[in-house]
């Protein structure tokens, strides 16, 4: 504990000195930095890609395969030492708790043991559903009325053919 009046008159054993190890982790704790960023993407995109083959195929487990789990996103902790798997839900809550016991045991199959962070399924992911959106439903509606608009800036000539000159 710090004391609330320090001064000479205190003497040195009373003062507040930190331990080596407080020091050490005071000194050696960053903040993250733009190319932590870039580089958290990039890895994230990565594992991303690298687990949904992965899933896509038995070699996991067959019962995952069964499952046809989709991945939603793939997210490295700041500090790279753990990766969280999110994956899309179904309206089943029983489908969901199966899925998820499925993914639990055969998460140490998806984990490479040279790599650092160890990958865990965390659940159905609950940003999708933020603000009780359906996003599915709202791009489909965004995508047909950008059919049904021409495809964009067309202007007043339409969709129609085009001659050239």
């Amino acid at each position: 504990k710090k004391f609330w009046y320090e001064g000479p008159s205190l003497g040195s054993h009373l003062t507040y000195s930190p331990s080596k190890l407080e020091f050490l982790m005071k000194s050696t704790s960053k903040k993250t930095r733009k190319e932590d960023h870039v580089r958290l993407r990039a890895l994230n995109g990565l594992l991303y890609k690298a687990l949904t083959d992965l899933l896509c195929t038995p070699e996991v487990s067959q019962e995952v395969y069964d499952l046809s789990v989709e991945l939603s996103k793939v997210s490295l902790t700041s500090d790279f030492s753990a990766c969280r798997v999110y994956w899309k839900t179904t309206l089943s809550a029983e489908h969901n708790a199966h899925a998820q016991a499925a993914l639990q045991r055969s998460a140490a199959h998806m984990r490479d043991p040279d790599a650092p962070p160890p990958c865990g399924t965390v659940g159905p992911a609950a940003h999708s559903s933020l603000c009780g959106i359906d996003h599915q439903a709202l791009n489909k509606q965004i995508m047909e009325y950008k059919r049904r608009k021409g495809g964009g800036l067309g202007g007043a000539a339409g969709p129609g053919p085009v001659a050239e000159l």
